[in-house]
C-alpha cells in the first residue's frame, strides 16, 4: 500500500486521516492554531493548548521523526508507517519523507514522488485542500471541539498533560482526540484519533529539534535527483 503520511500533519483534527486505495492521507492535520474551543473555564486544558499555540509561533522551523499508526481490529487491520518532517514555518513550505514516499510543498506547488513506482506527481497547492500540513501538524479547531483535561501520564520519562477533544457536531465520524503534550517544553508528542468505525489512529513525534537550520533546496522539487522517474503535471 502507497503511504504518504501526513502530517503533521505530524496529528494529525477532522477530518483528519483518509486512507484510501492509494497513500494513507491526512486531510486536516493537528496545527497549533488554537481557536474558540468550548470547555469549562475551570479546566486547564483552554490553558495549556494555548500554551501549545505559543510556542509553536516561536519557532522559526522545526524538524522531526514520527510515526503513524492504523488499527482496526474488525477488519484485521495494524499498519504502521515511519518518516521525518521538515517545516519552515515561516514559509510555510515543508517535507515529508517516507521509504515510499517524498512530499514537497511550497505555498505555490506540491510534488509527491512516489519512490516505489518511479512518478512524480505535481500539483498546485490549495491550503483549504491540502491533504497534509505540518503547519497544522499539532492542529486544534478552535470552534469544533469541547475540550477536557484528563490526569496526566508520563512518556519517555516525561510528565505529559492529556487533553481530550469532542466534536460538538453529532455528523462527525470522529467520536474523539486525545492529545498529549508535554509540559516541560508544550509540544504535542502524541496524539490519538478515534473514529466512530472503531479505527483508531496514533502518531508520535520524536527526535523533534528546534530552530534547525534547513536549507531552501530541501523545499524545491529538483528533477534531476529523479532523472527516470515519470512526471504527471496536475496543474
Amino acid at each position: 500500500m502507497k503511504t504518504l503520511v501526513l502530517i503533521t500533519s505530524l496529528f494529525l483534527t477532522s477530518p483528519l486521516y483518509t486512507f484510501a486505495s492509494g497513500p494513507i492521507c491526512i486531510e486536516h492535520p493537528f496545527s497549533f492554531e488554537i481557536l474558540d474551543i468550548c470547555d469549562d473555564d475551570s479546566d486547564e486544558s483552554k490553558e495549556i493548548l494555548a500554551k501549545v499555540e505559543e510556542k509553536f509561533n516561536s519557532l522559526n522551523s522545526f524538524q522531526a521523526n514520527f510515526q503513524l499508526r492504523m488499527e482496526n481490529i474488525q477488519s484485521q487491520i495494524d499498519e504502521t508507517q515511519a518518516g521525518s518532517i521538515f517545516l519552515d514555518r515561516i514559509t510555510g513550505n515543508y517535507r515529508v519523507e517516507t521509504r515510499e514516499v517524498v512530499m514537497i510543498t511550497s505555498q505555490k506547488e506540491v510534488h509527491t514522488i512516489l519512490l516505489n513506482e518511479g512518478e512524480v506527481i505535481i500539483d498546485n497547492y490549495d491550503p483549504d485542500e491540502s491533504e497534509f500540513s505540518p503547519a497544522k501538524l499539532y492542529t486544534v479547531y478552535k470552534n469544533d471541539y469541547k475540550s477536557e483535561s484528563k490526569p496526566d501520564q508520563e512518556i519517555d520519562g516525561f510528565d505529559h498533560a492529556v487533553i481530550d477533544l469532542t466534536p460538538n457536531s453529532s455528523s462527525s465520524p470522529y467520536h474523539k482526540v486525545r492529545l498529549y503534550v508535554n509540559r516541560t517544553n508544550f509540544l504535542i508528542t502524541k496524539g490519538v484519533v478515534f473514529e466512530k468505525n472503531d479505527t483508531q489512529y496514533t502518531y508520535k513525534l520524536t527526535e523533534f529539534e528546534q530552530n534547525p537550520d534547513l536549507s531552501e533546496r530541501i523545499f524545491n522539487y529538483d528533477a534531476r535527483e529523479f532523472p527516470s522517474f515519470e512526471e504527471v503535471d496536475l496543474r
